[in-house]
């Protein structure tokens, strides 16, 4: 957790985002928790998560879906009931100002490395957080990312990717939480992208966002795109996109 990772859309969120950080304790990686409470990054949430990744053998390329969610891991002196541990480990998301994330964006993206070097080839934005009401009342435009889980298929000539919808940590809708199924259905798309350079070569409208990672496969000729969507007030389906 540094200074130069916080939220800075003005001048007057970078600085509530210091105040915030300033209540715990918070320093480079392997910081340790601590009773008054220590800022992981990345948090117990992701990073990089169950969505695991995808590897192009070809071109020794890995990519992996990623999204910046801090949260504050605290230790406790256990209660009586509790008293064979000499200490208690919980953790809570950590909430940015006025509801927004703490960490600037992208707050959900792909990151492209190169397994031979290490190299970061390039990082992009995956899914539409600036279309929430509390970060387009701030002017916001440009792509910054939704924080949630993103799934990629990588064939011969591209990166297809999906995204999952919901979001339980961060409460970045005004006024608190939203409906679950709202939230199981924002901006819900499959992308493809060059996997050479990360542009977006397609962007197409799907009826729900993502549970689980695409897979492709050739049916009477033709190539299909398929991945799963539902769980909790959602049915359980799966999607086909034919190529």
């Amino acid at each position: 957790m540094r200074d130069e990772d916080l939220i800075d859309f003005t001048p007057e969120l970078r600085q509530e985002a210091r105040d915030i950080v300033a209540k715990y304790d918070h320093g480079p990686l392997f910081t340790p928790p601590s009773e008054r409470g220590t800022i992981q990054v990345p948090g117990v949430a992701g990073g990089g998560n169950w969505a695991g990744a995808a590897i192009d053998p070809d071109t020794g390329m890995l990519y992996v879906g990623t999204y910046r969610l801090p949260f504050v891991v605290t230790v406790r002196r256990p209660a009586p009931a509790e008293s064979r541990y000499d200490f208690i480990g919980e953790f809570r998301y950590l909430s940015g100002p006025r509801g927004l994330p703490l960490l600037k964006p992208p707050f959900g993206s792909m990151l492209a490395i190169d397994m031979n070097s290490g190299e970061h080839r390039w990082r992009i934005p995956i899914g539409r957080a600036e279309l929430i009401p509390t970060i387009q009342a701030l002017g916001i435009r440009e792509r910054l990312g939704f924080p949630a889980r993103s799934w990629a298929l990588i064939t011969k000539t591209v990166m297809i990717v999906v995204q999952s919808g919901y979001f339980g940590a961060p409460r970045l809708p005004a006024g608190g939480t939203r409906r679950i199924a709202d939230l199981n259905n924002f901006s819900p798309h499959l992308w493809v992208y060059d996997k050479t350079s990360g542009e977006m070569l397609a962007e197409i409208a799907v009826p729900a966002n993502a549970v689980g990672a695409p897979i492709t496969y050739m049916a009477g000729g033709k190539q299909f795109v398929v991945f799963p969507v539902g769980g909790g007030p959602l049915v359980e389906e799966l999607i086909a996109v034919s190529l």
